[in-house]
């Protein structure tokens, strides 16, 4: 799987200079993500080969963001979660057999922080961040099958 910035900001690791204090520089590294989304399958007809889906979640992201600023000397790190709308597409591939294939993307809103507060210098600072991602990703599918209870009739 793979994160893309979409738009506005810099990519992940690149430095950025604060929009409201050029003096502080920046970084953003993703540290995790976690998402929950509810994905439904669309109208396919008849045919099991490959199965278009759709979905919509949230996703929670932890970002580092190392920090300096020039004119004080002041350098540190923070951790920063965000919470953000997802929307997610994806083809279901031999969705009947046990092990199947799945491809999805995923856009994410607001995954990073745009502003961080630097406790040295006792204020915000505002970064040009991405300000939406798009993940690509594959995954297997293996099957659990459960018993299924039967009903006989008391004879």
């Amino acid at each position: 799987s793979g994160i893309l910035p979409v738009v506005g900001g810099a990519k992940a690791g690149d430095s950025v200079a604060a929009s409201n204090d050029p003096g502080i520089q920046a970084s953003l590294a993703l540290e995790h993500q976690a998402s929950l989304s509810l994905v439904g399958e669309l109208p396919h007809g008849q045919q099991r080969l490959w199965i278009p889906e759709v979905g919509a979640g949230f996703v929670r992201t932890s970002s580092r963001i190392q920090y300096t600023a020039g004119t004080s000397s002041v350098s540190g790190e923070t951790i920063e979660t965000t919470w953000s709308p997802c929307f997610r597409v994806g083809v279901h591939l031999f969705p009947d057999r046990l092990m199947s294939l799945v491809l999805q993307s995923r856009y994410v809103a607001n995954p990073s922080p745009q502003s961080v507060f630097i406790p040295e210098l006792g204020r915000r600072a505002a970064f040009d961040f991405p300000s939406s991602l798009w993940t690509v990703g594959a995954h297997v599918q293996i099957k659990v099958k459960w018993p299924k209870m039967v009903m006989r009739p008391k004879t």
